[in-house]
């Protein structure tokens, strides 16, 4: 790793901390700089990245991009992870990048969240940072839809609770199941700004809306379902986050609104730091 500019020392900060959403097919990273404390000069207060986890080199890729493009002297990372071998990938790769750094694992135990579900502990972290997120953002009750390798639809009811809720295959799993489960269907690339045609007019077309339409029928329907099980004139917030948010947003009938990183917004506004550190991975 090649060493800080001058520039670059001259805005360090003394802290940051590295959110890291660690899903099934990609790492989310936001990193937050707490306001006034750039020695010198104008510094973003959050930078944030994707990476591909299906990549040889991700792990080396995400370590460079915060050690060399962000304005941190010294950083704590908290990794919320579902996807056990990446996340130990990453804390070994930023042992030997940064042995100063604090990495965390966050755990539902770190959560100041309240859970009524049956098995707590096997609930995935994406799903609770994300709760908790949402919670900052709209009074409850809500939903909170992460559109990503798989689609959750939570419940959070009144009481501020997580009350479990909907897992669903995402676009690229349902795409990909048709192109390998039968002969001559296609798979096809998820691009927000694609055309939108109702019939589809060729075979990827019709992929695509099939797709899309099921989801977000699937979508509509829990949040409708979830609604009638609040117990309160409040309004019931939707609020979708996750790598494919763009795509579903335009398809969904009810209202909700777009928050991009709900989990590593999440992870950053923890107000307790953890007290468990990752061990080493050999």
């Amino acid at each position: 790793f090649p060493a800080r500019s001058a520039n670059q020392r001259a805005i360090a900060v003394t802290y940051c901390v590295v959110a890291v959403d660690v899903g099934n097919s990609a790492a989310k990273l936001l990193v937050g700089v707490e306001a006034g404390r750039q020695a010198s000069g104008d510094v973003a207060t959050n930078y944030s990245r994707s990476f591909r986890i299906d990549q040889l080199d991700w792990t080396q890729s995400a370590v460079r991009w915060v050690l060399d493009q962000t304005p941190c002297a010294a950083t704590q990372w908290r990794i919320a992870s579902v996807h056990r071998g990446a996340a130990e990938r990453l804390s070994a790769m930023i042992r030997q990048c940064d042995p100063h750094a604090e990495i965390h694992f966050i755990s539902r135990r770190d959560l100041p969240l309240a859970l009524d579900v049956e098995f707590p502990d096997r609930v995935g972290i994406d799903r609770l940072v994300g709760a908790l997120a949402a919670l900052q953002i709209s009074k409850p009750p809500l939903v909170v839809i992460d559109a990503g390798s798989a689609v959750t639809v939570d419940w959070i009811d009144a009481d501020g609770r997580f009350c479990g809720g909907a897992i669903l295959p995402g676009l690229r799993l349902q795409s990909t199941s048709l192109a390998t489960g039968t002969d001559a269907l296609p798979d096809l690339d998820w691009i927000e700004d694609r055309p939108h045609r109702v019939p589809g007019r060729n075979t990827l077309e019709a992929i695509r809306l099939g797709v899309l339409a099921g989801i977000a029928a699937g979508i509509d329907r829990l949040v409708e379902q979830y609604t009638s099980l609040a117990k309160t004139t409040h309004p019931v917030a939707v609020l979708l986050t996750g790598g494919d948010a763009g795509v579903l947003s335009p398809h969904l009938q009810s209202v909700h609104r777009v928050e991009p990183n709900l989990v590593c917004r999440g992870l950053i506004d923890l107000a307790a730091v953890p007290t468990h550190i990752a061990p080493t991975s050999h």
